[in-house]
């Protein structure tokens, strides 16, 4: 799961929306909207915003999948 999977999956178990949730931590809607894509990559500041707001430990939101990682590139090599 990418980030913003992760961020949004956060999100919505909350019951909030991007605009909510980008007022929360000074950013745009649009800007939430950028991050859950994979569009943009927020500065240091700003998640741990994402993080205080969603309740969940900033290096969650960070953090590799290595084994889904292992699998996909197990699954393109064959």
């Amino acid at each position: 799961m990418s980030f913003g999977e992760r961020i949004k999956r956060a999100r919505e178990a909350l019951g909030m929306t991007q605009k909510e949730l980008a007022s929360r931590c000074g950013v745009t809607g649009s800007t939430i909207g950028s991050y859950e894509k994979g569009r943009k990559t927020p500065r240091t500041r700003v998640i741990e915003r994402l993080s205080k707001e969603l309740h969940v430990p900033a290096m969650e939101l960070l953090r590799e999948l290595d084994g889904e990682n292992r699998s996909n590139s197990t699954e393109q090599k064959e």
